[in-house]
C-alpha cells in the first residue's frame, strides 16, 4: 500500500512537473563561439569504437553474431558482461565444483564458442569478469544475480585464472594479452551489483587483478565502472565510494600480495542523463581529474565511460530519448566534454533502432539519430582537433568540436537541453580566426543539420504505428525505451511489419539535411563569421575546404 500510494506522489509531481514545463515559453538564447584554427590541442580519436553485449549466451544463437554486425557502425571492439556466471538465467556457469582432490571442475568451452562468433565478424572480444557463480556463493541472489563476495577468494583466484588460461590456450597468449579485462560492474551500485562491503570489493578487485597477472604478466584491467559522481558523495545510494578505489590502489594495502597498491590501468563510470534533471557530466569530469591527480603513482591511466545512454524518462513527451534529437545533442555535448577532458572511451550499449526486445527480432536497416554524431566524428576522425571558445553558459549546454584533416576545417556545432520537453532555440554567432583562415580568400562551403525536423523519424514512426491501429502502452510513471515494450509484446509482429512497409520512407527521413553544398564563402578581415540557427536539440556539421 505503501509503495502504491509513493508511486501515485511520483506521478502527480512528474505530470505537475510536466504541466509547468509546457508552461513555460520557448527559452531563447544568442551565443558566440570561436574556432581558433591555428591552435592545435591533439586528435579526433576514435572513442565511440566499443558496443556493449551483458548477455555472452546469445553469441551462440544462430545469426545474432551476423544481425549485430549488420546493425552496428564505427564498432570493433564487444565489451562481454556478465561472462562467469551467478545470474537469473543459469547461464554462463562454467564453475562445475570441486573434485576429491580438490581441483577446480569447469567447462569454458561454450564461452570459447561465443568470442569465436565475435572474432568471425570482425569483432575484438573484451571481457568483464563478473560475477561470483552460483556454486561459489551461498548468499541469495539481487537484481542483477549473485552481486555478493565468493565464499572462498582462494577458489575465485584459480577460477579466474583457470578461465584466462583457457583463453590463452584457446586464442594463443599475443591475441589474449591485448584484450582488456574489467573487475565487475558497478560495484558502487548497492545491493544491485555488489552487497558486500567496500572493502570486499577491494579483495575481490585484489585477487581477480592477480589472479589474471598469474597467466598475462601486463594485462590491461580495471575495477568496474562506478556511479556517476553527480554532486555529491555523502548520503547517495551505497554510499558512492568508487573514488576510494583510487586511493586503495595507489596506496592501499594489497590483500593478495600484502604489498602497497594494486594494478590499475583505468577508471571508468556509468553516465547516465534523465530528463529533465541536470546532466552534470562536466561537473563529474572536473571531479574525476581532480581525483585521479591526487595519486602520483596512478596519474596518467585512462579514464573511460563504460555505460551511457538515457535512464527513464519522466513523462518526456511519450518518446523514448534516444531515438529522437534530445538524445543527438545530448550526446554532442559529451563527445566535446570527453575530448575537453581526455575520456579515452565512451562504451555504447546500442546503435540500431532500439526498438525491439529480443535481439532476434532486430530490424536491419535503420539507425538511431545519435550515430550521426558518430558518422561526422568519423570523418574527421585522425584530424587536428583545435581550440573553440565560447561565452558563458546560460541554461543551454552548445558548443562545438573543430579539426583539420586534409586540408579542410571541420566544425560539429550543437545545442542541447537537458529537459527534453522544453523547447529552445540559440542563435550561434560563429567564428573563425587564425593565419590558416587569413591566408585564404575564399572557401567552398558544405552544410549539414540535425534537429527534430531533420534526420529524425522516430515520430513519424509512431504515428504510423498507431494510425494502423495500435495504440501505446506507456502510461505509466517510467516510459520504455522500445517500440516492442511502447506497444507490448503482443504486437510486436504487427509494429515490425509497419517499420519494413516504411522503411524506405524512415531511411530518408533518417538522413541529415543538406543546408549548403559547395557554396563560395569569402575571408573578411582574416576571419570567417556564419550565423547558425539551432531549434531545439541537434547539431550543424559544417566542412570548409580552401579553393585555390
Amino acid at each position: 500500500m505503501k509503495q502504491l500510494f509513493v508511486t501515485a506522489i511520483l506521478i502527480v509531481f512528474c505530470i505537475s512537473s510536466y504541466a509547468q514545463q509546457n508552461e513555460v515559453d520557448t527559452i531563447s538564447e544568442e551565443h558566440t563561439i570561436t574556432i581558433v584554427t591555428d591552435k592545435v590541442l591533439g586528435c579526433i580519436y576514435n572513442l565511440w569504437d566499443v558496443r556493449v553485449i551483458n548477455a555472452p549466451e546469445l553469441w551462440g544463437k544462430e545469426g545474432f553474431a551476423d544481425k549485430i554486425k549488420a546493425t552496428t557502425k564505427h564498432i570493433n571492439y564487444i565489451n562481454s558482461i556478465r561472462t562467469l556466471g551467478g545470474k537469473h538465467n543459469g547461464e554462463c556457469e562454467w564453475f562445475k565444483g570441486i573434485d576429491e582432490n580438490g581441483e577446480l571442475i569447469c567447462d569454458f568451452d561454450p564461452f570459447i564458442e561465443y568470442l569465436k562468433a565475435q572474432r568471425n565478424v570482425g569483432f575484438i572480444p573484451w571481457i568483464v569478469l563478473d560475477n561470483v557463480p552460483n556454486k561459489m556463493s551461498s548468499t541469495s541472489k539481487n537484481q542483477y544475480g549473485v552481486t555478493s563476495p565468493p565464499d572462498d577468494y582462494d577458489v575465485w583466484f584459480r577460477y579466474v585464472q583457470k578461465f584466462v588460461s583457457a583463453l590463452v590456450t584457446e586464442f594463443g597468449f599475443d591475441e589474449v594479452s591485448t584484450w582488456r579485462f574489467r573487475v565487475g560492474t558497478e560495484p558502487d551500485l548497492y545491493p544491485g551489483h555488489w552487497s558486500g562491503t567496500r572493502e570486499e570489493y577491494f579483495k575481490h578487485y585484489d585477487y581477480t587483478v592477480a589472479a589474471v597477472e598469474s597467466v598475462i604478466s601486463d594485462p590491461w584491467i580495471g575495477p568496474g565502472n562506478m556511479l556517476m559522481w553527480n554532486g555529491a558523495q555523502e548520503g547517495a545510494k551505497g554510499g558512492r565510494w568508487g573514488f576510494d578505489i583510487l586511493k586503495h590502489c595507489a596506496e592501499g594495502k594489497n590483500y593478495y600480495t600484502g604489498k602497497t597498491g594494486t594494478r590499475i590501468d583505468y577508471f571508468s563510470h556509468s553516465v547516465y542523463a534523465w530528463s529533465p534533471k541536470p546532466f552534470l557530466f562536466e561537473e563529474n569530469m572536473r571531479k574525476v581529474r581532480a581525483e585521479i591527480a591526487k595519486y602520483p603513482s596512478i596519474k596518467d591511466i585512462d579514464y573511460e565511460i563504460h555505460e551511457y545512454g538515457e535512464l527513464n524518462e519522466c513523462l518526456s513527451r511519450g518518446d523514448a530519448l534516444s531515438n529522437t534529437e534530445f538524445f543527438v545533442g545530448l550526446y554532442a555535448h559529451t563527445v566535446d566534454v570527453a575530448y575537453n577532458y581526455n575520456v579515452r572511451r565512451i562504451y555504447n550499449w546500442d546503435q540500431h533502432l532500439g526498438m525491439i526486445t529480443t535481439y532476434n527480432q532486430i530490424v536491419e536497416g535503420l539507425f538511431q539519430p545519435w550515430v550521426k554524431v558518430m558518422d561526422c566524428l568519423s570523418e574527421m576522425e585522425n584530424g587536428e582537433r583545435v581550440e573553440v571558445l565560447k561565452d558563458a553558459q546560460k541554461k543551454l549546454k552548445f558548443g562545438a568540436i573543430a579539426a583539420w584533416k586534409d586540408g579542410s576545417l571541420y566544425a560539429l556545432v550543437y545545442s542541447h537541453h537537458d529537459d527534453a520537453a522544453q523547447e529552445t532555440e540559440n542563435e550561434i554567432d560563429l567564428t573563425l580566426v587564425g593565419d590558416r583562415i587569413a591566408s585564404v580568400s575564399a572557401w567552398s562551403v558544405d552544410e549539414l543539420l540535425l534537429d527534430k525536423d531533420h534526420g529524425v523519424y522516430i515520430h513519424q514512426l509512431y504515428k504510423d504505428i498507431e494510425e494502423a491501429g495500435i495504440a501505446p502502452k506507456e502510461t505509466k510513471f517510467y516510459l520504455q525505451r522500445n517500440i516492442a515494450r511502447r506497444y507490448g509484446e503482443e504486437n510486436l509482429e504487427a509494429t515490425t511489419a509497419v517499420i519494413k512497409n516504411n522503411m524506405e520512407k524512415y531511411q530518408a527521413m533518417g538522413e541529415m539535411h543538406h543546408v549548403k553544398f559547395g557554396e563560395f564563402v569569402e575571408t573578411q578581415n582574416g576571419k570567417l563569421n556564419m550565423n547558425l540557427h539551432l531549434n531545439g536539440s541537434g547539431f550543424r556539421f559544417i566542412k570548409l575546404t580552401p579553393i585555390q
